[in-house]
């Protein structure tokens, strides 16, 4: 499920994100700095372990190895990732290439995780859960925390939701630079597309629940949250 972009409760941090974001993004580039070949990871080489290999749809028992589905996309080949903020700290590698945006992270209220992402022309990310990345959080936190993924655009080539856009449990949006979609990303199943000629970037941005306005959704989400911390093992 997903919820109102405006339900964070701190007016204006997530608008500046979004702006560091995009200047160092620039700033990198007019420095020369291909920010898709040196500032970015192949998670399946760097980062094994960040999330566990994308849940295909209809497949959920065997998602652990998609690069066996000969009729299916590896999303290693469309979507690339580097780490910014992961078990706790801020990666060094992030504060040498994206200095503003490094400052500023740990000014975020309730950050847990955070990532910069890119989606090459063309690229369509396999329907898929974030669960490796907040079981993740949960090993280094030590505990099952509740808690939203915030997709926030950096450089979005097009907002036009046919050609670069993400869906939801079957609900499909656009996104702008600068605006974000908040869901519950350890069960809200989704996916992303860019079917542009240009990279597309975004921030994925893993908060704590206790930072929104959940008025409205309290109950179900506590449900789905108090099923997943009964089946919670440490």
């Amino acid at each position: 499920m997903w919820i109102d972009s405006d339900r964070y409760k701190h007016e204006g941090v997530l608008e500046e994100l979004a702006s560091r974001l995009r200047s160092d993004l620039n700033a990198l580039r007019i420095q020369g700095h291909d920010p898709i070949k040196t500032a970015c990871q192949i998670l399946k080489f760097e980062y094994p372990d960040v999330y566990p290999e994308l849940q295909f749809a209809n497949n959920s028992a065997e998602y652990h190895h998609p690069e066996a589905w000969e009729d299916k996309p590896n999303p290693r080949e469309v979507w690339y990732g580097e780490a910014i903020y992961l078990d706790g700290k801020i990666s060094d590698r992030f504060k040498d290439n994206w200095k503003t945006t490094a400052e500023y992270v740990p000014q975020i209220p309730g950050l847990l995780q955070m990532m910069v992402n890119f989606i090459k022309p063309g690229g369509v990310l396999p329907v898929h859960d974030d669960r490796g990345g907040w079981e993740r959080i949960d090993r280094w936190t030590g505990k099952l925390q509740r808690g939203f993924t915030v997709s926030i655009g950096v450089d979005i080539p097009s907002s036009d939701p046919k050609m670069c856009g993400l869906e939801f449990d079957g609900e499909s949006r656009g996104q702008v630079n600068g605006g974000w979609v908040v869901f519950e990303g350890r069960n809200c199943r989704h996916t992303a597309w860019n079917l542009t000629d240009h990279w597309r970037v975004a921030a994925v941005v893993d908060i704590q629940a206790s930072e929104f306005n959940l008025e409205g959704f309290s109950e179900r989400l506590n449900d789905i949250w108090s099923r997943e911390e009964s089946m919670y093992v440490r």
